[in-house]
């Protein structure tokens, strides 16, 4: 494949990235006028202070905090970066979120990505209290809430509008599942040997249901391999459906110093060809 067609594929995947799931709604954005424009950056700065105040809030009560730092690329070219900070203690968390574009997609089509979750854990069960993103594609912004009752999502909040889902699902029927940064840090978190190749989660990002897993544990060398797949379930349209429903990947993790393991690699099979994220 020449240079050229790669770069054409790169800016598709701009519009549809990560499994297709992140910037799926950035593509029915509208452009905002001035007076929401003043919205957002109002609702931006209080989220960041917000999120802020409850991570040292955390932090001061004697909590964890571990962290992760991916670059992400296509076919061999740099797309961006994927990084999340996440504050725990024994029974609460807060992830802090992004994904960016770097180097030519940057240059192609701009996006940014910023998420705050958070919720309690016991073991490897997650319950969200709370999801907030806001995405950035061109000129093209969205802001969404999603809280949560008794492990059961509420309607999401979404500026600016977005034309009506009939594939949506009601949020009333997935109680359980998670939303997608919970979904991730799930995945790619720290481990205990023991623990590896284990996860799985159902993920609902406001419309539609997926599921993500890990099963199969192979030794290479020093490093500890994973078969995962993440596998769209729900609310997609047919076309969607047709296109692809299961996302092969394969997770790498490494040994560190504290006896625990950690994820360095994650290649994935992607509509537009094989992705990897590697750990920085």
């Amino acid at each position: 494949m020449t240079l050229q067609a790669k770069l054409l594929i790169l800016y598709a995947i701009c519009d549809s990235f990560f499994f297709g799931g992140f910037s799926g709604r950035i593509q029915l954005g509208i452009d905002l006028n001035e007076a929401a424009n003043r919205l957002f950056r109002i609702m931006r700065a209080q989220f960041f202070a917000f999120s802020l105040w409850a991570v040292m809030v955390l932090q001061a009560s004697g909590a964890y905090a571990e962290n992760a730092h991916f670059s992400f690329s296509i076919m061999g070219i740099g797309a961006g970066y994927f990084q999340f900070d996440t504050v725990y203690d024994a029974r609460n968390y807060t992830i802090m979120a992004e994904l960016k574009s770097t180097g030519l997609v940057n240059l192609l089509r701009p996006f940014l990505y910023e998420a705050v979750a958070r919720g309690r854990f016991s073991g490897n069960v997650f319950q969200p209290k709370s999801y907030e993103e806001r995405a950035r594609s061109g000129k093209k912004r969205y802001e969404t809430w999603m809280s949560y009752r008794a492990g059961v999502p509420l309607p999401r909040k979404i500026v600016p509008p977005e034309p009506k889902d009939k594939y949506a699902l009601d949020p009333a029927t997935q109680k359980g599942a998670v939303d997608p940064v919970t979904a991730l840090y799930a995945i790619l978190r720290d481990v205990a040997p023991k623990q590896a190749c284990k996860a799985s989660v159902y993920v609902f990002d406001g419309s539609t249901r997926a599921r993500i897993s890990l099963d199969q544990r192979h030794t290479v060398g020093d490093q500890i391999r994973c078969q995962g797949e993440y596998r769209r379930i729900a609310g997609y349209s047919p076309k969607q459906m047709a296109e692809k429903q299961a996302f092969p990947f394969v997770l790498t993790y490494g040994h560190v110093e504290n006896g625990q393991l950690q994820v360095v690699e994650v290649t994935i099979d992607t509509i537009y060809g094989v992705a990897k994220l590697q750990r920085r």
